[in-house]
């Protein structure tokens, strides 16, 4: 992979696909601040993103259109969604032995035998 290319990661969810609010993890807060002035959308606090986000969900509520997609966790509010998440993910580690061990190699057993 080249230098320059950065990762891409993306969480598989069942989530939002109606045009008008299917994004809203990915927007800022003016963006959303303005989608909930012009819809008039009720909204109990406008300085927080995640209670913006819950109110225009819950005005499209009758019109979801959930479905499985894949959503870009590399940008906007979703880095720290992505962040929440790899603290309960395993990890893993590969490594390469000193020695190579082929088929060709021989097992030696050792018997032990006990006085009783």
């Amino acid at each position: 992979m080249p230098k320059w290319r950065k990762r891409k990661v993306f969480i598989r969810a069942f989530h939002l696909t109606n045009p008008d609010c299917a994004d809203l993890l990915l927007k800022k807060d003016n963006e959303l601040r303005r989608i909930i002035d012009t819809k008039q959308i009720p909204c109990a606090d406008k300085t927080r993103n995640a209670v913006m986000r819950s109110a225009i969900w819950q005005y499209y509520n009758e019109d979801l259109r959930m479905s499985v997609i894949d959503i870009d966790v590399t940008k906007g509010d979703t880095k720290s969604i992505w962040e929440k998440l790899q603290k309960y993910l395993p990890l893993y580690s590969l490594f390469q032995s000193d020695r190579k061990n082929s088929d060709g190699d021989s097992v030696k057993y050792k018997t032990f035998s006990r006085k009783l």
